[in-house]
């Protein structure tokens, strides 16, 4: 690295596509975290949601891409202000994203997906055994089972080019 604006332009996250929001300096040192797991605490009203969203909109570009966001509960997931209500409101501008309200896919011009998922009951986990993600997002996490949680890190996958 030449000088420290190389080292500044390093540490900058990738920019969410199709965000309306600029991330504020602690949603971008989450976005810019490479280990395998983060967490973001904090009050109410902190970003922590947008900035799960934000995390899951960074390589919506890349074919192949599939991110999921977790909550208990699908009312969990759609109520208002809520991440899928929030994600919708995002994006309906723009009509070449493609969203399915039957299996709670979005898809991308790009065909990258992003779906949202809900573990309520003790098996709902089973629905994903087939699946690969490149981005798995747990919103309100101390809600979820540890066993769940656990579960879905076998479901994480790196594609042979990609995220």
């Amino acid at each position: 690295m030449k000088d420290w604006s190389d080292i500044y332009e390093f540490l900058q996250p990738k920019p969410p596509l199709f965000c309306p929001e600029a991330p504020s300096l602690t949603q971008k040192t989450f976005l810019r975290t490479l280990g395998l797991e983060a967490l973001f605490g904090g009050a109410a009203g902190g970003g922590k949601s947008s900035a799960l969203l934000m995390a899951a909109l960074q390589f919506v570009d890349i074919r192949g891409y599939s991110a999921i966001l977790f909550r208990r509960t699908y009312a969990d997931l759609a109520l208002p202000g809520a991440l899928m209500d929030r994600f919708l409101a995002w994006v309906k501008e723009y009509d070449d994203i493609h969203w399915n309200g039957a299996t709670y896919v979005a898809t991308f011009p790009s065909g990258a997906r992003i779906t949202f998922g809900y573990l309520n009951n003790q098996n709902d986990y089973l629905r994903y055994k087939s699946s690969e993600f490149q981005f798995i997002g747990m919103d309100e996490v101390t809600e979820i089972r540890e066993f769940d949680y656990r579960y879905l890190f076998s479901r994480l996958r790196r594609p042979n080019a990609g995220p």
